[in-house]
């Protein structure tokens, strides 16, 4: 198994983690240390940011270029700005107290 299948399957095995398990599974799971499992779990947060953070690029190019106003949101989508607004600040603390 080659690292790129490594990292795959590592990626693959913390997705599932994450999707279907709560954590006194994740904590208790035997097969990685907690320092492996820490160190996995911030580099998957960095990819899924990166992520986000072209999707968030992309949209504000098009909402742009496209000359969208803020006006023209549906209330939903204001709302759920809103809200992802106040995650990022508190994924901000929480991404503060990792590295603390």
């Amino acid at each position: 198994m080659n690292k790129k299948d490594l990292n795959i399957s590592t990626e693959t095995k913390i997705q599932k983690l994450l999707n279907e398990i709560s954590y006194g599974v994740f904590k208790n799971d035997t097969d990685d240390t907690p320092r492996k499992k820490v160190n996995r779990a911030i580099s998957e947060i960095n990819s899924k940011l990166l992520q986000i953070e072209r999707l968030a690029t992309h949209a504000s190019r098009l909402k742009q270029e496209a000359s969208v106003s803020s006006d023209n949101y549906w209330e939903e989508t204001k709302r759920k700005i809103n809200r992802i607004q106040e995650r990022i600040v508190r994924l901000g603390h929480k991404i503060k107290h990792l590295s603390s």
